[in-house]
């Protein structure tokens, strides 16, 4: 993991993983509260897998919550080209490095935290200051942006 420097503090840069494309072959229909209802058809990002049997996914362009979906139920498609992948599915998520739940699910929860600082970084740098003539200037005292005052 690299690092970046945010008002002198040392900051962690979150590890990103790949990510795979495929189109659903037959409906899905959720059967527990961590599984995603898909069509066959719709079209999906896959984040990351567990025992090579189910992927988190969320379809495209749908915005709701990643879910689980079967892996049989997934053809694997190249997302330049949008041809199926000829290999097995765990050919492509070990040769695409598609990380494991636990792995995105850490990761996941690393880029909150460090989301996280970065916004109290960011509010701890805003002073709001009330001029005589009742206007108000959010003055940033450091780091996170070159524009130093703005009146409201």
């Amino acid at each position: 993991m690299n690092t970046f420097t945010v008002n002198g503090i040392k900051k962690k840069n979150v590890q990103t993983f790949p990510s795979l494309y495929g189109r659903i072959l037959y409906d899905f229909n959720a059967e527990r509260n961590d599984e995603l209802t898909v069509p066959a058809g719709e079209c999906v990002i896959l984040f990351a897998h567990h025992d090579y049997e189910w992927y988190i996914a969320k379809t495209i362009p749908h915005y709701e919550r990643p879910g689980l979906i079967p892996v049989s139920y997934v053809q694997l498609l190249d997302v330049v080209t949008n041809i199926p992948y000829g290999d097995p599915p765990k050919d492509i998520i070990n040769r695409e490095r598609l990380p494991t739940v636990e792995e995105w699910k850490h990761s996941r929860a690393l880029l909150k935290a460090s989301a996280e600082d970065l916004n109290q970084t960011h509010n701890n740098n805003i002073n709001i200051v009330h001029n005589n003539n009742n206007s108000t200037n959010i003055k940033n005292s450091g780091g996170l942006s070159n524009n130093n005052s703005t009146a409201l």
